[in-house]
């Protein structure tokens, strides 16, 4: 047997070399911002761009969506207002897993994050925060999903539904362990300084870890983990809060205190790190109520500037629409498989933005306003985007090809496909006596 190899060329942004990355994250599901049934759609992000693929959507979109994809991209499952669906369509429309809907009352939940068993690859925990952004009394719930039921579609795992934590924030973040193996599932008690770890490991949940930061948190934002698991953003009182992660013991640190540029104007509301981990963008909002003049823009930090007072010297503001669009709020970021951060934007318009180059600084970070119009038709106002595992992506800065077959025997034909580090064009160039066809 021998391995075969091409040679890829990067023509947008800049090279690096090839590194292996799953594809767990490459297809995602939206949220909405109010409890209403909208046409459906996902992004499918196996291609060259991602390609919308609309569905028919008769339940009622909540903020918290979650979705996961298997090593090779093709979709598992995914939740949506505490309800678990499978990949399973009938008459264009998903079926919910035979005891997915895992409350007994439909209501609005913030966040839903999936992870991985970390000894039984066919299982999966679902994390759920259930209740408004605006109210108190959210809980944070978990429950367990088997790939082996229900014919292999997956099913609610019986007896699994747990209530962990009452009076917590609104978002949830991963991060890995040390060991590479384990991962932490982090949330914050409500409008407190204090954060939460729970651990994923072999034996089921650990009881949590809970970090004392001196840094209250807002009962409003998202909170977000860097792809390193060494970082974590939030929203604060009047500033967007960075703490550091300790991986081996589950404990949050307070290390930078961030302004934003007109912190009368706006509030923090959504983050994403850059694949590098060097870079921090901040989605904000208008506050509430607010002034005549309130505003809402992306700003980013370069966190390898140097000290607190250095990064908050590197702030960029990389989209401020002033007064031509109708708008309130950066809804969502995230980062996806092709090393580009989408943003989902409160207003009028019905599209995806995207920086296409998150590692770059200033400018050159590429934004592009109107970046996915395919989704015009089926967006709602105020779409949310999937809260996905943030370690699924620790390679997405980088150049990378796969061949959708483990072994290659001399003589085969395979198929590669390229993605990651931004990129939207490659050229390949034949090597050691392949043959292209």
């Amino acid at each position: 047997m021998e391995k075969v190899y091409a040679l890829l060329l990067l023509v947008l942004c800049c090279f690096s070399p090839a590194k292996a990355q799953q594809l767990e994250g490459a297809n995602w599901f939206f949220g909405g911002w109010a409890q209403t049934s909208i046409p459906g759609v996902h992004l499918d992000f196996k291609g060259q761009k991602p390609v919308a693929v609309p569905y028919n959507s008769d339940f009622s979109l909540g903020a918290g969506v979650a979705t996961i994809s298997d090593k090779n991209g093709q979709l598992l499952f995914f939740s949506n207002s505490g309800v678990v669906f499978t990949r399973q369509i009938q008459n264009n429309k998903y079926l919910e897993m035979p005891n997915g809907k895992v409350f007994q009352t439909e209501d609005f939940t913030t966040s839903e994050l999936i992870t991985q068993s970390p000894v039984d690859p066919q299982v999966y925990y679902v994390f759920i925060v259930r209740g408004n952004w605006a109210q108190g009394n959210r809980k944070l719930y978990v429950v367990q999903i088997d790939m082996r039921l229900n014919n292999g579609f997956g099913d609610v795992v019986p007896n699994s539904f747990q209530l962990l934590k009452r009076e917590v924030g609104p978002g949830l973040a991963a991060m890995l362990h040390a060991n590479n193996r384990d991962t932490w599932i982090v949330s914050y008690i409500n409008t407190t300084d204090s954060v939460q770890a729970y651990l994923v490991n072999p034996t089921g949940i650990s009881p949590p870890v809970i970090s004392t930061t001196g840094k209250v948190l807002s009962h409003e934002g998202r909170i977000k983990s860097s792809a390193n698991s060494a970082l974590l953003a939030a929203v604060g009182l009047q500033q967007i809060e960075v703490f550091q992660f300790n991986r081996s013991t589950g404990a949050v640190s307070s290390l930078h205190s961030l302004i934003l540029p007109n912190p009368t104007k706006q509030t923090g509301w959504a983050f994403a790190f850059s694949p590098d981990n060097t870079k921090l963008y901040a989605g904000t909002r208008k506050p509430s109520p607010s002034p005549s003049n309130a505003m809402y823009s992306i700003v980013q930090y370069d966190l390898a500037a140097g000290n607190t007072a250095q990064i908050q010297l590197s702030l960029n503001t990389i989209y401020n629409p002033g007064s031509s669009e109708n708008g309130s709020i950066i809804m969502d970021m995230q980062l996806a498989i092709d090393g580009k951060i989408y943003v989902s934007r409160l207003d009028s318009l019905r599209h995806l933005s995207i920086l296409t180059c998150p590692d770059n600084y200033g400018t050159a970070s590429n934004f592009i306003l109107r970046g996915v119009d395919a989704l015009q038709k089926y967006f709602g106002n105020g779409t949310t985007l999937p809260a996905l595992n943030q370690t699924i992506f620790r390679n997405a800065g980088i150049l990378q090809a796969q061949a959708f077959r483990d072994t290659i025997c001399y003589g085969d034909s395979v198929q590669l496909s390229a993605y990651g580090a931004g990129a939207e064009h490659f050229q390949w160039q034949v090597a050691n006596g392949l043959t292209a066809v």
